[in-house]
């Protein structure tokens, strides 16, 4: 937005029973629209026109820009969801990242506990995988490492989210500027000691995941043009990396 440069990264407005977000991404600015879950289709029903007017009436600024809007298909919509498997594994079979546990957006955390996942699953796996022994106990020790990690930062990130939407979604509600936070978290972003602690406590964690043993993992890959066999729980193995007298 004119004047705005890169001075701003982003500014919040209240709806009737929706949440605008704009965000500044230095070369161009996204706008996210929260709504009440189960009401895209009554957004359609009343019309590409109104769904424009409803952010130009928050953020004139952007009046000119949504007139590009002219059809639901230019729109992407996203459902947010927290969620996870009960159980991550069967034989041949482990689940980490996404296809494990679902996290939210605002929580920006999907990929670092997806990556840590991986970690993890290699510091439980790689000797395992190179004797071509992999019991499903093995697969269960990378869920028992992995599970409570998720869960607390699963709720740490839901907690604050649900307070904010309620308000937010609360009938009766007028058009204003940014919904008034928790007051746990306006305790946080005053208090320079406690600042960086939700940053930070999503960003790291309770504790930094590392390769436990750099050369068990790295050698557990194999060379690329040996064939696989698989072991009994049918996860497959290169022939080369067993373990055997003198290895």
């Amino acid at each position: 937005m004119n004047g705005e440069g890169g001075a701003a990264v982003g500014f919040v407005h209240r709806g009737n029973r929706f949440l605008l977000v704009v965000i500044n991404r230095l070369d161009h600015w996204q706008i996210v629209y929260i709504y009440p879950e189960g009401t895209y289709q009554t957004l359609k029903e009343a019309g590409i026109e109104a769904f424009r007017r409803s952010i130009a009436d928050l953020e004139p600024r952007l009046a000119r820009h949504v007139e590009s809007l002219t059809d639901w298909h230019q729109l992407v919509p996203l459902s947010v969801a927290l969620s996870r498997c009960r159980r991550w594994y069967k034989p041949g079979l482990l689940l980490i990242g996404d296809a494990a546990h679902v996290m939210t957006p605002a929580a920006g955390a999907g990929i670092k506990y997806a990556i840590e996942d991986a970690v993890e699953a290699a510091n439980v796996l790689a000797v395992p995988l190179r004797a071509g022994q992999v019991r499903l106990r093995d697969l269960a020790e990378v869920q028992r490492r992995r599970e409570w990690p998720t869960r607390i930062v699963q709720w740490a990130a839901a907690l604050p989210q649900r307070i904010v939407m309620a308000r937010v979604f609360r009938p009766g509600q007028r058009p204003a500027g940014p919904p008034r936070l928790p007051l746990l978290a306006r305790l946080l972003l005053r208090l320079p000691l406690l600042r960086y602690l939700p940053a930070q406590f999503i960003g790291l964690g309770l504790w930094r995941v590392r390769v436990e043993d750099p050369s068990e993992v790295a050698g557990a890959g194999g060379p690329p043009n040996e064939t696989p066999h698989r072991t009994g729980t049918g996860v497959p193995v290169s022939r080369g990396m067993q373990s055997g007298p003198g290895r």
